[in-house]
């Protein structure tokens, strides 16, 4: 069980999948029990590196807003990953703008 984005508890899990952009497969996978993914980014990182062996200097990495934190970013700096992540204000506004185009 773990508490959802509403602060109720609920049966459910948080998943987390890495996918090759170029190939599609998917090179990596984790199930946590966290509800949100603020935490998860250097442990997918580590999942990464698990199961292909160090990231590459310059390595892109691409990510929803749900990992967008100052630690996530400067953890990606640690590593030199080039890290793509939408800021939360940035994706209120696009989710904003696409609800009062579709009023």
């Amino acid at each position: 069980m773990m508490i959802n984005k509403k602060g109720r508890w609920e049966f459910c899990y948080n998943y987390q999948i890495a996918v090759d952009t170029e190939s599609g497969i998917i090179v990596s996978t984790d199930l946590t029990q966290n509800p949100t993914d603020f935490n998860e980014l250097q442990p997918e990182i580590g999942n990464l590196e698990s199961n292909l062996g160090p990231l590459a200097s310059g390595t892109q990495i691409l990510a929803d807003n749900g990992y967008s934190t100052d630690e996530a970013t400067d953890f990606l700096e640690q590593k030199h990953l080039d890290g793509y992540i939408a800021s939360r204000k940035l994706a209120r506004k696009h989710k904003k703008n696409l609800i009062n185009k579709e009023s």
